[in-house]
């Protein structure tokens, strides 16, 4: 679910940069400044949202709707492959198209029919 831009309501945020020290030590506590790719809001956003916090989040846009990819499409990196014989899940954030490890569960959402969203790639 991404988070919505409190100026028009979009639901395509970025990070944005950090302006200085105190953004980059507000980071360290799950602090990030954001920015509205619709009207270009600068808004701030913490990770600390307490109901969705133990679920994988894409890292550059934090949305939580993820696929999952296959070793056959994509070349991780060294640190992924590490990440991967440990036990991490391959996550694919569907809205900017980052793939990533984690080793959080996918969000699901309570009533869906669905039990897990996250889309599994055959690997033939």
């Amino acid at each position: 679910m991404p988070i919505p831009c409190p100026a028009c309501q979009g639901r395509s945020p970025r990070l944005a940069g950090a302006r200085g020290v105190r953004d980059k030590i507000a980071r360290i506590f799950g602090i990030y400044w954001l920015r509205c790719t619709d009207c270009g809001h600068r808004f701030r956003d913490d990770l600390w949202d307490f109901r969705r916090w133990r679920y994988a989040r894409c890292p550059r846009c934090y949305r939580l709707e993820l696929s999952s990819w296959s070793e056959k499409h994509y070349q991780a990196t060294t640190w992924m492959q590490c990440e991967i014989a440990l036990g991490a899940h391959r996550y694919r954030c569907d809205a900017c198209r980052h793939n990533f490890a984690s080793f959080l569960p996918p969000y699901t959402r309570e009533g869906s029919r669905a039990r897990n969203p996250v889309r599994r790639i055959a690997a033939d």
